[in-house]
């Protein structure tokens, strides 16, 4: 008899953290329908969509042994089906199959934590409700100050307060670092969005030109507008670089927190987010006039706008894996060897390089 028929099926943990999820998501939804909205409209949030799976990537790794079995399989196909309905609903124009995706994605989500956390048995914390209430009064507050960015946020210590109400301390551990990982899939305040976009944009402009008029070409730049042989090329704001820094801090910190590295390794892995995305950004725009030069005007507006998502995503994961490659070969940890009784350290050396040298 396998494992998975001689373990209870949880019935219980998974009714109420699917009932207690639900009631969260419910409370949110016009707010988790402006977020969707965003990530489909704005090109710099469109990875919004992958971010829950990429939570999902963090729990997978902290799976207990046993897991995998039918739970698992059922709650991982019924979340891919809530994704593709709230990805391609709102083009049936149907507004019921919002909540369809939710209630099929809550409750496969509940499925895949119940199976990968190990618990068969509900062990509650009160201090779950506190924190939930927490929650709610935070966003209650920020909707009064119209701070729309601290009322999303909200949505993350009462998904925390979930675990901690139904699976206790130990659940609310091991979901910990995947709650706190949504963050990224909250658009930034505008404020804070403007701040960023033109320095990066300016900042690519200027280097995509530098580098160009490197290789030759007669390219001068004119505010956010690269010249390249009478031809314009304007660095629109969703060419800014915002997007790829986005993308890549969320991978760079799932690459940090997967990876088995010291701690200085994870911040370097972190902070690489930001070089990674600048590069990428800058070989895209020069790239494109690059190819604007050359009279290739259809391939370079097939490169700058229908292919750069997909180009610079592996580019940007060649580079990420470079860095992580480079701090491996940067510090060389060797296997200490026990040293021979009785023989001074030069002594012992020299005897366990003696059969090496046979």
């Amino acid at each position: 008899m396998s494992d998975e028929q001689t373990r209870p099926f949880p019935r219980a943990p998974l009714a109420a953290l699917a009932l207690v999820g639900l009631a969260v998501i419910w409370s949110f939804w016009p707010l988790l329908r402006g977020m969707a909205d965003q990530w489909e409209r704005s090109p710099d949030y469109s990875h919004g969509w992958i971010v829950p799976l990429l939570a999902l990537a963090l729990l997978w790794s902290r799976r207990v042994p046993e897991s995998g079995g039918t739970l698992t399989k059922v709650g991982l196909s019924m979340i891919v089906a809530g994704l593709g309905v709230a990805m391609y609903g709102p083009t049936l124009e149907h507004e019921w199959l919002g909540g369809v995706a939710a209630l099929v994605g809550v409750f496969g989500a509940a499925a895949v934590v119940v199976d990968w956390s190990g618990i068969r048995e509900l062990s509650p914390s009160w201090l779950g409700l506190g924190l939930i209430l927490a929650g709610g009064v935070f966003q209650v507050v920020a909707t009064k100050w119209y701070m729309e960015w601290f009322e999303r946020l909200a949505l993350l210590p009462m998904l925390a307060g979930c675990m901690l109400l139904v699976g206790g301390r130990k659940l609310f551990l091991w979901t910990l670092p995947a709650v706190a990982f949504l963050v990224f899939m909250v658009p930034l305040p505008y404020t804070l969005e403007t701040a960023l976009r033109d320095p990066l944009r300016q900042f690519g402009t200027n280097v995509s030109t530098y580098l160009m008029q490197t290789f030759g070409l007669p390219a001068y730049a004119e505010g956010n507008v690269i010249v390249v042989d009478e031809k314009r090329i304007g660095v629109v704001e969703a060419c800014s670089g915002l997007r790829m820094l986005m993308v890549f801090f969320a991978l760079s910190t799932a690459t940090a927190y997967l990876l088995e590295r010291p701690w200085w390794q994870r911040g370097l892995i972190l902070l690489g987010a930001i070089p990674v995305a600048l590069i990428s950004n800058i070989f895209r725009i020069t790239l494109t006039g690059t190819l604007h030069s050359f009279g290739w005007d259809h391939l370079a507006d097939l490169a700058f706008h229908d292919l750069a998502g997909w180009m610079m995503m592996p580019l940007g994961l060649a580079l990420l894996l470079l860095e992580v490659w480079f701090l491996d070969q940067l510090i060389i940890v060797e296997e200490d060897r026990p040293m021979a009784a009785g023989l001074s350290p030069a002594a012992a050396a020299a005897a366990q390089a003696a059969p090496a040298a046979k």
